[in-house]
C-alpha cells in the first residue's frame, strides 16, 4: 500500500477532535439524564454554578466541533448530491443558531436570561422560534443519514444517524406518550453526535470522492495483454 492510499484512509483531524469531545459530552449527557430521572430535578439546576457552567461549555464546544465537521468535510458529505447539501446546510444553520443561543443564555447566566424574559417574567417572543430551530437540529441529522443510506452510502456515520431516529421513538416518544418517567433523548443524542462526528472522516475513500480507477495503468494493461509469439505460424521450434 503506497503512502497516498494510507493518507486517504486515515481519519481527518477535525473528526478526531469532534469524536473526543462527543465522547466526553455523551458521558455527561447520560449522567445528567440518570441524575434527573432519579432526583426528579434537572441536574444542572442543583449542581454548583461552576460545574454547571463547565458542563454547558463542553456541550457548546462539542456542537462547534460538529459544525466544523459539517463545513470542513462538505465535499465528501454531499458527494455531489443536492439533497445532502440542503440537509447539511439546514443542520449547520440550526446548530449555529443554537450555539449562539447557548452562549448568551447558558454561559452568560441568569442576568441575561432575566433581561430577555422581560418585566412580566414570561418567555421572550423568539423562544418558540428557537424550539423550531432545535427541532430542525434534532431531526435534520436523522433525515440526512436516512438519505445517505437510500443513496447507497453504507458508511458508519450514515448508519448511526439513521438508526438514531427509531431509537428516539422507542426511548423518548413512546415512553412520553405512556407517561413513563424515564423518557428521554440521551441515547438517540449520543448516536446522532457520533454519527455527525464521523461524517467524511475517511476523506477521498468515501462516496463519490473516491478516485476513479477506470483508466488502467500501462503496467496493468501490459500485464493483462496475452503474449503473442514472434515466430511465423507453423514453423517448428
Amino acid at each position: 500500500m503506497n503512502e497516498q492510499a494510507v493518507g486517504e484512509r486515515s481519519m481527518r483531524p477535525v473528526n478526531k477532535i469532534a469524536l473526543a469531545l462527543v465522547a466526553v459530552a455523551s458521558v455527561l449527557s447520560v449522567l445528567q439524564f440518570a441524575f434527573s430521572a432519579v432526583a426528579a430535578e434537572p441536574a444542572l439546576v442543583v449542581a454548583p454554578p461552576a460545574v454547571a457552567w463547565l458542563v454547558r461549555l463542553v456541550h457548546l464546544a462539542t456542537e462547534a466541533a460538529l459544525v466544523a465537521v459539517l463545513l470542513r468535510n462538505a465535499p465528501v458529505i454531499d458527494a455531489g448530491r443536492r439533497s445532502r447539501k440542503v440537509l447539511r446546510l439546514l443542520v449547520v444553520v440550526a446548530m449555529g443558531a443554537y450555539m449562539v443561543y447557548g452562549v448568551l443564555f447558558d454561559l452568560a447566566g441568569p442576568p441575561v436570561e432575566e433581561i430577555w424574559r422581560g418585566p412580566a417574567g414570561g418567555f421572550p417572543w423568539w423562544f418558540d422560534a428557537m424550539n423550531v430551530v432545535g427541532l430542525v437540529g434534532l431531526v435534520g441529522p436523522w433525515v440526512l443519514g436516512i438519505t445517505m443510506l437510500v443513496q447507497g452510502d453504507r458508511s458508519t456515520a450514515a448508519r448511526l444517524l439513521a438508526v438514531a431516529a427509531p431509537v428516539a421513538v422507542v426511548t423518548h416518544l413512546l415512553p412520553a406518550v405512556l407517561g413513563a418517567s424515564w423518557a428521554g433523548l440521551p441515547l438517540a443524542g449520543v448516536l446522532t453526535s457520533f454519527g455527525l462526528a464521523l461524517l467524511g472522516a475517511r476523506g477521498l475513500t468515501d462516496g463519490r470522492d473516491r478516485p476513479s480507477s477506470r483508466a488502467p495503468s500501462r503496467t496493468g494493461s501490459a500485464a493483462r495483454r496475452p503474449r503473442t509469439s514472434s515466430r511465423p505460424p507453423g514453423r517448428p521450434r
